[in-house]
């Protein structure tokens, strides 16, 4: 769970890999709503760090980097 200030920058869609909450009220909701369904908990970790594996690994990241340098 993030904030959007939280999520800024980040590839990330509400609800699929992440659930971004803008208020204290919707945050906790959101927490509990997880911990009522740990499936959808386990859903969402797998599909988080499948999309911070996919487009945050330091190897992708050092490629670009080194596009940039060159």
């Amino acid at each position: 769970m993030a904030t959007p200030v939280g999520a800024e920058g980040i590839d990330a869609v509400h609800g699929e890999n992440l659930l971004i909450c803008d208020d204290e009220e919707v945050f906790a909701e959101s927490v509990i709503s997880v911990l009522k369904d740990p499936e959808r908990g386990q859903r969402l970790g797998r599909n988080g760090r499948a999309t911070v594996v996919e487009r945050y690994d330091w190897r992708r990241v050092y490629r670009a980097w080194d596009a940039i340098y060159h």
